[in-house]
């Protein structure tokens, strides 16, 4: 069996059609909110492809281009870890993820895959891509969207090959999705074998863009600062500083406590005990600062923790948030995709919403209906 093929999609038809809402502060991708898609589709405002085709997508944005093939990727290749995961997901998010599609029966935003650069792949969509694109759109901070639809025959066949020869794809972004999709599979209910497939983006590693997602925290779960201090120097060499640190060395964070800013340099005799992979920035936040402020961190991320990506100015954010209290804050470097890379290559998992990583599609540009033949 084929690890993609090609779907009827359900897609945005042109920029007039594109009217957009703020579906959270942690978006800075103006999305669609899921209930106004499915009347929009029925409205008229997408079109449905008449045949099964591919989609190749680019975004420019900020001078960064990603381009990338659209398409549905077997969930057998996530039990087989052809499609490796990196990340933990969150209990609460994954069955409202689940609930929505199994009501929508819908996934109107592709999973973001990560590969290797191939030559063979980029020489055939660079091609693919010398014509004019089917569709563009533009949407905030002047970010374009292309499209080109391949529905002939003989470069679905290409497709088919080219991407059979990939041995592993990486999940950037959709893990609760994936998951979601998996469980849905695995019910063994009467729409089981619609959730074979799921929509997708591949992209070749060197088009990606990995950011962090950082921690905030409204209170310290009922201790002092003094103590919480205390708790923080038992693990790091701590320092008070006038202002983030924007080039941190490795091991090292910024902490932002009441208005005042520290750097946290994990010490050395920690660090010695520590595997490449535990000294990542997501495994030291967790193990050394919230697990001692917080205990239960099932709890605490679905319930005390919130994320900030990295594309966000705190500064900012705090002016925007002056109703919202922000006690604590922690931020760090992002990691890489050899990092990523390599966490989901021994199996194991970074805590949930670590990375943010780019690009990232507005939902509702391109939809999958599970239950749509193809």
């Amino acid at each position: 069996m084929s690890i993609l093929r090609p779907f009827r999609g359900i897609r945005l038809q042109d920029e007039s059609s594109f009217s957009v809402k703020d579906s959270g502060a942690n978006d800075t991708l103006f999305r669609f909110i899921k209930p106004e898609i499915l009347p929009k589709i029925d409205s008229g405002v997408y079109v449905c492809e008449d045949k099964p085709s591919y989609y190749i997508y680019q975004q420019v944005s900020l001078g960064f281009k990603t381009t990338g093939l659209v398409a549905l990727t077997s969930i057998d290749a996530v039990f087989n870890s052809t499609v490796k995961t990196h990340e933990e997901v969150l209990s609460e998010k994954l069955a409202i993820t689940k609930d929505s599609i199994k009501n929508v029966y819908t996934q109107i935003n592709p999973v973001l895959l990560i590969y290797e650069d191939n030559f063979n792949i980029n020489k055939f969509i660079d091609e693919a891509i010398s014509a004019p694109a089917s569709t563009v759109i533009f949407s905030n901070n002047d970010t374009e969207h292309r499209f080109w639809i391949i529905k002939d025959r003989m470069h679905i066949k290409k497709i088919n090959s080219l991407y059979q020869k990939v041995n592993s794809m990486y999940v950037g972004d959709g893990h609760h999705r994936i998951k979601a999709i998996s469980n849905l599979f695995l019910e063994k209910s009467d729409l089981a074998k619609s959730y074979q497939y799921f929509l997708s983006i591949l992209v070749p590693r060197s088009q990606v863009i990995v950011k962090c997602s950082n921690r905030i925290l409204p209170d310290l779960n009922g201790h002092e600062e003094s103590q919480f201090m205390i708790m923080l120097e038992e693990n790091f060499v701590v320092t008070s500083i006038e202002k983030m640190d924007t080039n941190l060395a490795d091991s090292t964070l910024n902490l932002y406590l009441t208005g005042k800013w520290y750097r946290l340099m994990l010490k050395q005799e920690i660090v010695s005990t520590l595997n490449s992979i535990d000294l990542l920035e997501p495994f030291v936040i967790e193990n050394f600062i919230l697990k001692p402020l917080l205990g239960n961190m099932e709890h605490a991320y679905n319930e005390t923790i919130s994320f900030l990506n990295g594309e966000v100015d705190f500064n900012e954010h705090l002016i925007n948030s002056a109703g919202k209290k922000i006690r604590l804050a922690v931020f760090s470097s992002p990691i890489t995709m050899d990092d990523i890379f390599e966490i989901a290559n021994v199996n194991k998992k970074i805590p949930p919403n670590s990375t943010w990583i780019l690009p990232k599609i507005p939902n509702g540009f391109i939809n999958y209906q599970f239950t749509l033949h193809h």
